[in-house]
């Protein structure tokens, strides 16, 4: 399960980088459009709206049935409730009136690093990007992440992953040389934001 687990983190976690990281400039305070859209914490209700999301943006990005860790991944996807469902993790969920169009959250770490959280899973609809909405969620998680009493915030990425790593800069996240974790194939840059 923990394989699986590392499986869907760096599946969502390259999913952000390729989404999120498209539309990293500024976002217009006030602005018409993004009022439209709320965040909130998910629910079990969502997950098949989620679910449809995830796979369609896997699809777009290379991650379909072909994909060597497919099996793994959808199966990782088809828990997504009861990962987040616990103590520790968040996940939520922006949306436009009944349809949600993206989602992101935060979990422990791990045992050792217990007052530092890890940035999970955002990913955005391809018709919501560039308005705005990828800091607008991950605003909501680093408030959320410190409300929760976490110091800090970590997360995962690629250095080819140039408008994620411009969003996370923008939010004054600091390159470390190494990850705070075992180092393994799947990223090969790390973040850490203090979370003031």
């Amino acid at each position: 399960m923990k394989t699986k687990s590392i499986l869907i983190i760096v599946f969502l976690s390259f999913v952000t980088n390729k989404i999120v990281g498209a539309e990293a400039k500024p976002s217009v305070k006030g602005n018409t459009v993004q009022n439209s859209y709320k965040v909130r914490i998910f629910s079990k209700q969502d997950i098949p709206q989620l679910l449809n999301i995830i796979r369609s943006v896997r699809a777009e990005f290379g991650f379909d049935s072909k994909h060597p860790d497919a099996q793994l991944i959808e199966e990782e996807l088809n828990h997504t409730f009861d990962i987040y469902d616990c103590n520790g993790n968040n996940y939520f969920v922006i949306e436009n009136g009944a349809k949600i169009v993206g989602g992101g959250g935060y979990g422990t770490l791990s045992d050792k690093y217990k007052d530092i959280c890890e940035i999970k899973g955002m990913y955005l609809l391809s018709e919501t990007r560039g308005l705005g909405l990828g800091s607008i969620l991950l605003q909501h998680i680093l408030q959320q992440a410190k409300s929760h009493g976490f110091k800090q915030c970590y997360l995962e990425t690629n250095d080819f992953m140039h408008g994620a790593n411009a969003l996370y800069t923008k939010f004054k996240f600091r390159i470390l040389d190494k990850p705070l974790l075992a180092e393994h194939k799947w990223t090969n840059r790390y973040y850490l934001k203090e979370l003031e």
